[in-house]
């Protein structure tokens, strides 16, 4: 699949989520529909929170013109389900705007939620990689199973609010790649095919490394909150080649980015266990051997994929 209509669909795939995440729905007895965040439901009014264009604004608005609320998906006051005397508290505590029983127990996720929260980001993590492209050696194919390797991850960084976050990212793959039989195959010399004779033992070890600086974006649950990553930044390469008795060491850096999507579910105030979908994305054109040689692609197909797909499970230390 070509790598324009592979990040295509990954983007779909990654921010159709993010698009349709729930909001709580007040519905006004004019028949008005307020997409919101709900923060406090009394007898009398619901305090809630909307965003617009960036900016938070918190309203209020009185129980009797209220005709439907729907808080995380559920149908919590209508006309067929009215607030009764067993969820309503003592006219004392509704007076001085206690939330009802049925809503305590969220209400100070949904409060947390609601307030702006920043603060100091760390996670690490390790899973399984997929390589993408073609194969590193011209008119040899690689096998499915080839392509698996291993990455290990982390950023460091912090947010600036409930919701956005900037952060250094390091993703480091390790692939260890074996071609088999090539003897019927006559190599050219370039960066994918840097020996000039043919051979019937052909491997590699490829370490690709993507450091650079991600936007981070969460959607802030109660357990469970979904972050969108997206980063650019340098591409580092070292492949040991080995071909027959001869072996290569070649080193190189390119730019490319990266793109995740992980879900995140709390453990406590500072700390998270998440899981991740990843993919880094770059090509590269030349590279450097051990005596100081440059090797470089004969032509823009020739070049040499550094691009993979991750799965990985993570821990995450900071503000929940």
């Amino acid at each position: 699949m070509p790598m324009r209509k592979f990040t295509l669909i990954f983007l779909l795939v990654v921010l159709f989520p993010w698009r349709s995440a729930a909001q709580d729905i007040i519905v006004r007895t004019t028949g008005d529909t307020i997409r919101c965040l709900v923060l406090e439901l009394t007898d009398q009014a619901v305090l809630y929170q909307v965003k617009n264009d960036g900016v938070v604004k918190r309203s209020t608005i009185q129980l009797r013109d209220v005709s439907t609320l729907v808080v995380e998906g559920k149908v919590v006051f209508s006309p067929s389900t009215p607030l009764t005397a067993s969820t309503t508290p003592a006219p004392s505590a509704a007076q001085s705007g206690a939330p009802l029983r049925d809503m305590e127990q969220p209400r100070a996720d949904r409060q947390q939620r609601g307030v702006p929260r920043g603060g100091f980001r760390l996670s690490v993590g390790g899973g399984v990689s997929f390589k993408l492209g073609k194969g590193e050696s011209q008119g040899i194919s690689l096998d499915a199973k080839e392509r698996f390797g291993a990455v290990i991850h982390g950023d460091v960084g912090g947010f600036f609010n409930d919701q956005y976050g900037v952060v250094l990212t390091v993703h480091h793959v390790r692939n260890t790649i074996s071609y088999g039989d090539t003897s019927g195959y006559s190599f050219g010399r370039s960066l994918s095919n840097p020996f000039g004779y043919s051979s019937d033992d052909v491997s590699e070890a490829q370490r690709i490394t993507f450091v650079g600086p991600s936007f981070l974006m969460r959607n802030r649950g109660a357990s469970w909150s979904p972050v969108l990553g997206i980063g650019v930044g340098p591409i580092f390469l070292s492949d040991i080649m080995r071909i027959g008795d001869e072996r290569l060491e070649l080193t190189g850096t390119s730019f490319g980015a990266s793109m995740s999507i992980g879900i995140e579910g709390r453990l406590g105030s500072q700390a998270a266990i998440g899981f991740q979908l990843a993919m880094t994305a770059g090509v590269i054109g030349s590279a450097t051997d051990q005596h100081g040689n440059t090797w470089k692609s004969e032509s823009s197909e020739d070049r040499m994929s550094l691009s993979s797909v991750t799965l990985s499970a993570y821990l995450a230390f900071g503000p929940r």
